[in-house]
C-alpha cells in the first residue's frame, strides 16, 4: 500500500502553491501567541486553508525568529564539510550542528555551491578524496575485474580440453582391436571350473574270486574288476 497524503492534505479546499505575504503573517501571528503545539490544528485555528505539514515546513524553513538568511559563512562551509565526509547527507544532524540553518538550507547549499567547490579544488564530493586517486583506484579495480574474467574463462577452456581429450582416449580405447579381443584371452580365475579339463580317471580294484577252471581242480583267479563294478 502506498503511503497517503498527510493528515489535512487530502482536503479539495486546501491551498497549494506559494505562500502569500498575508498567510505568512497569519502563522507567524498565531505561533506567536499559542506556540507551535500540535500542527494538524494549527491551519484552522490560525485561519489558514493550507495542511499541518505546509504550515510546519513553513514556519521551520522560513518564518522562524531565529533562522539565518544571510550566506554561509567559511566556518560553516568547513564544518559542513567535515561532518558530510564523517557521517554523509545526513542533513539533520549536520543541520543541528549549525544554529540558524535548516536540514534544507544545508543540503541546498551542498549540492548548489559546496560539492562543486570540492570538485574544482579536485576533491571528490562523494568520497572526499583526490580525484586523481578516485580515478586510479577505479582503473586499478577494472584492471581486476578484467584480468579475473579471463582467467576463469582460461580455466574453463583448460578443463573442457581435458575433458574432450579424455573423452577421445576413452573412446580409442574401447573401439580399438586389441580390446575386443583382450577379455577372450583372459586366464580363467582361481577356482573356476576349466573347460579343457581332462575327463575323470576310472579306478580299478583288485578282487579274488573263486571260478571253475576246466583243470582238476578249482583254482584262485586274481580278477581286476572295476570298482564300483558287481
Amino acid at each position: 500500500m502506498g503511503v497517503g497524503p498527510p493528515a489535512g492534505c487530502e482536503k479539495v479546499n486546501v491551498k497549494k502553491g506559494l505562500w502569500s505575504a498575508e498567510e505568512d503573517a497569519k502563522l507567524h501571528a498565531y505561533v506567536a501567541a499559542h506556540g507551535t503545539g500540535n500542527w494538524t490544528n494549527v491551519p484552522k485555528k490560525a485561519g489558514l486553508k493550507r495542511c499541518g505539514k505546509s504550515c510546519r515546513l513553513r514556519w521551520t524553513n522560513y518564518l522562524r525568529p531565529n533562522l539565518k538568511h544571510e550566506g554561509f559563512t567559511s566556518q560553516e562551509e568547513e564544518l559542513i564539510v567535515t561532518l558530510h565526509a564523517t557521517i554523509g547527507s545526513r542533513w539533520s544532524i549536520i543541520a543541528n550542528q549549525l544554529p540558524g540553518r535548516t536540514d534544507n538550507d544545508v543540503k541546498n547549499y551542498w549540492n548548489t555551491k559546496l560539492s562543486k567547490k570540492l570538485a574544482l579544488h579536485g576533491i571528490d564530493p562523494v568520497t572526499h578524496r583526490p580525484i586523481s586517486e578516485v580515478k586510479h583506484s577505479i582503473t586499478t579495480l577494472h584492471i581486476a575485474a578484467a584480468t579475473s574474467t579471463s582467467l576463469l574463462n582460461n580455466n574453463n577452456n583448460n578443463n573442457n580440453n581435458n575433458n574432450n581429450s579424455l573423452n577421445r582416449d576413452l573412446k580409442n580405447i574401447l573401439l580399438s582391436p586389441s580390446s575386443t579381443t583382450s577379455t577372450a584371452t583372459l586366464p580363467p580365475r582361481p577356482g573356476r571350473l576349466s573347460l579343457t579339463k581332462s575327463p575323470p580317471k576310472v579306478h580299478f580294484r583288485r578282487r579274488r574270486r573263486r571260478i571253475n577252471s576246466s583243470g582238476p581242480s578249482t583254482s584262485l583267479r586274481t580278477l581286476f574288476v572295476p570298482r564300483g563294478a558287481r
